[in-house]
């Protein structure tokens, strides 16, 4: 292919679009401001590019003309939270049209959040119903499953194998005195193993 002065050649924008917005190293979380109301918006723009991204928000239930209705406001309007898998490239991630900027150092330099930091925060991000599900799926103990026994008289912190369930109880052996003993406790007394 030959080309002239003047030739236009399309640039390929699916591809481009998409270019890495962080270099290899050591994983990293960054505060990023964004315009507002688009929190969703940037989150979806750097799932594209492979970042991890959230925004906290606060659950509420409401009743209106009788009818029961949950809703999610923004904790911290304006911001995102980012866990980049190395440096970031700060003049590719200013090229979205959504984010803004980032908390910074009082240097300048974007300022890099501790996970111990951000754990709280995390925990109270937008979850959608078939992930909620899916999580609590996950925690549902079963007849055969591995358990620890978290508080109770006899077993706590013993990891034992259910046997039965019934009204929200659990029927399992302990292994106590040299003997099997037969012992029930509370479902939600229970931590699921594995």
């Amino acid at each position: 292919m030959t080309y002239h002065i003047g030739s236009i050649e399309r640039a390929n924008l699916d591809t481009w679009g998409r270019r890495a917005v962080n270099v290899c190293g050591d994983a990293r979380w960054h505060a990023l401001t964004v315009a507002p109301q688009k929190e969703q918006a940037a989150g979806a723009w750097l799932e594209l590019r492979d970042v991890y991204a959230f925004h906290p928000v606060t659950r509420r239930t409401t009743v209106i003309r009788g009818k029961r209705i949950e809703r999610e406001s923004r904790y911290l309007p304006g911001f995102v939270f980012a866990l980049f898998k190395g440096p970031a490239i700060y003049s590719r991630i200013l090229d979205s049209p959504f984010i803004t900027g980032a908390l910074t150092m009082q240097s300048g330099h974007w300022g890099i959040i501790r996970p111990n930091d951000i754990r709280k925060l995390h925990a109270m991000r937008s979850v959608d119903e078939a992930q909620k599900a899916q999580v609590e799926e996950a925690k549902r103990i079963r007849k055969g499953d591995r358990v620890r026994v978290l508080s109770g008289l006899m077993g706590e912190g013993q990891e034992v194998e259910v046997i039965e369930l019934r009204a929200g109880k659990a029927r399992f052996k302990l292994h106590m005195f040299g003997a099997d003993i037969s012992a029930e406790a509370d479902v939600d007394r229970l931590h699921k193993l594995g």
